[in-house]
């Protein structure tokens, strides 16, 4: 006898059946419906102890994103899976080794089945074996035990979760004004105001507008967005995903991480709000979604995958997410968000036209949302964020100044400069000197010198360890407070 175990769900409890193994291949799955990327169906099989065939119906929707590309590669968090009631299952003796037998059963079956339809993969085979049913039950029942209260999510349940908390904003900017001039009329006026003694001379104010995209995180309605979306803006406007507009301040804003915070003008109302995730958690090569406002066209949603973490582009902040969900100007400020829905990075920059008439294609960065959330408490609590600082300028060690300075190795960052009455001009740091090693932390590359720095408070007294001249000497440091530069530089943005 074997057994066949269904998972739990809100309209059926989860139960054993007694099936004869000759009989296990003849369970198939039939009533087979396609509705918006999810199957229901039935289970038919043959019940010894009645003698007679049973049907048993799955009434939870079966979500199969790319069902059987996806199956024997991504990692249990992303099977599609049935959702389980808060009803706790019941436990048997024997669950465990039918688990592993059914699993390893389940994945050579899907394999076979994969191949099969491996170039018709968004095409659904209209019978499954009994192996591949098994294994999207099971990884359901054993990913999700501990947490019974875990939802599935398609894409289209994901953008229907998260659409009412993005956010599309417009801003306004004066950006200059010209004497208007080029014609008779222009300067008969010039002339009157001068007789007058109206020495102004008639001008023409230009407007520059722009677009972007936010997420709103806090029912009080402060948003997040990027600060390039709204630095110099006069007027901030935001509009909801049901056309409602409302004016926002700028709470703060942070040129290092182009990262800003504003909140919506109005007061005595709730708005909706996304869920922060843990961007340390996501993987390379795990679903992703972009939603945005990419010119101008409101509250669009692309997919695509992490393709790389921790990416430079230009500063020792950067910590990019990459992906290749499409981001277009207009996404910038807009979130990145998981297969669960949590918000996991701000969408942010592109890379744009390389050389000649080269262009780009799928590599788009988003900030990872663990770092906004350091940034955004700052802004919270002093309109900025506050990084300690050390007054140098560095660059990295290479194999020639290894050896001019008689180096062990390329770690460590070279000091070229030493900002006059600065934190390390202070403490007796000089031009040519090799710091390896903050406090306790290992300098490996030039760029976690300033990182690191970051991390502590400005006033935060700390020891570095020195190269000088072939000896290594520590040196006690207080940390300054970062000066603030007044524009953010990003290459490829929008």
């Amino acid at each position: 006898m074997g057994l066949v175990r269904f998972p739990c769900s809100k309209k059926i409890e989860q139960r054993t059946l007694k099936v004869p193994r000759k009989r296990a291949k003849k369970l198939t799955l039939i009533n087979l419906s396609k509705e918006h990327s999810t199957i229901m169906g039935s289970l038919k099989f043959y019940d010894g102890s009645s003698n007679k065939n049973c049907m048993l119906p799955l009434s939870e929707k079966w979500l199969i994103p790319n069902f059987l590309k996806l199956l024997p590669r991504l990692p249990p968090n992303n099977y599609p899976y049935l959702v389980c009631s808060e009803k706790k299952c019941k436990k048997h003796n024997k669950r465990h080794v039918t688990v592993c037998f059914v699993v390893l059963f389940a994945f050579f079956l899907s394999e076979i089945v994969m191949k099969r339809y491996r170039s018709s993969c968004d095409v659904l085979p209209k019978m499954f074996t009994f192996g591949t049913i098994a294994a999207v039950a099971l990884m359901g029942s054993l990913g999700f035990a501990q947490n019974p209260q875990c939802i599935p999510y398609s894409f289209a349940d994901i953008a229907e979760t998260i659409h009412p908390s993005v956010v599309n904003i417009s801003t306004s900017q004066t950006i200059g004004a010209i004497l208007n001039q080029g014609n008779e009329t222009s300067r008969n006026q010039q002339e009157d105001s001068e007789f007058f003694g109206n020495t102004a001379a008639p001008t023409h104010r230009f407007r520059r507008r722009s677009l972007g995209s936010g997420v709103l995180i806090e029912p009080e309605g402060y948003i997040i967005t990027n600060n390039h979306v709204i630095e110099d803006a006069d007027e901030i406007r935001v509009r909801l995903s049901d056309n409602e507009e409302f004016h926002a301040q700028i709470i703060g804003r942070d040129v290092k991480t182009d990262i800003a915070l504003i909140r919506i003008q109005e007061e005595h109302r709730t708005f909706p709000v996304a869920r922060l995730g843990n961007s340390d958690a996501i993987r390379v090569g795990e679903w992703v979604i972009a939603v945005g406002n990419p010119y101008g066209l409101s509250h669009t949603v692309t997919a695509g995958i992490i393709s790389a973490k921790g990416r430079v582009i230009e500063g020792p902040y950067d910590d990019f997410l990459q992906t290749d969900a499409s981001i277009n100007p207009g996404n910038s400020g807009g979130p990145l968000i998981n297969i669960t829905g949590d918000v996991i990075g701000i969408n942010t920059a592109i890379f744009g036209k390389l050389s000649g008439n080269q262009f780009a294609q799928g590599i788009g960065f988003a900030i990872p949302i663990n770092i906004v959330k350091g940034v955004i408490k700052d802004l919270r609590q002093y309109g900025r964020v506050r990084r300690g600082w050390v007054g140098i300028v560095i660059q990295e060690v290479t194999l020639e100044i290894a050896e001019s300075f008689n180096l062990p190795g390329t770690s460590g960052a070279l000091v070229t400069n030493v900002v006059t009455d600065g934190p390390a001009d202070l403490a007796g740091i000089v031009r040519g000197d090799v710091i390896l090693r903050f406090n306790e932390l290992n300098i490996q590359h030039s760029i976690d010198l300033p990182r690191i720095a970051a991390e502590n408070p400005p006033g935060t007294t700390c020891s570095l360890l020195v190269n000088r001249d072939g000896e290594e000497i520590i040196i006690p440091l207080t940390l300054g407070d970062f000066p603030e530069s007044e524009h953010s530089f990003l290459p490829s943005t929008e």
